[in-house]
């Protein structure tokens, strides 16, 4: 018997059969929270690494260094 349940984002009651919940408890995955159609659109989000792959793709690497900080001796602990 499918379980019926409601979507986060779009508020709608999507359809969750058998064999999806035993494939879920198999993985030991959590039951999902959003239908096809919203995962489907979050997928094609934009992801904090896009930019990332893009430039992979484009060859385009750019290699930042990072700051150095210097603290005086005191701040750190006093040795010298």
């Amino acid at each position: 018997m499918p379980t019926y349940l409601q979507c986060k984002d779009c508020t709608r009651i999507f359809e969750f059969s058998e064999r999806e919940s035993s494939f879920f408890a198999i993985q030991k995955w959590a039951s999902p929270v959003r239908c096809k159609a919203c995962r489907d659109k979050k997928k094609q989000r934009s992801g904090i690494y896009d930019g990332l792959y893009q430039t992979m793709n484009n060859k385009q690497i750019i290699k930042r260094r990072r700051a150095r900080v210097h603290y005086a001796p005191h701040v750190v602990g006093g040795f010298r």
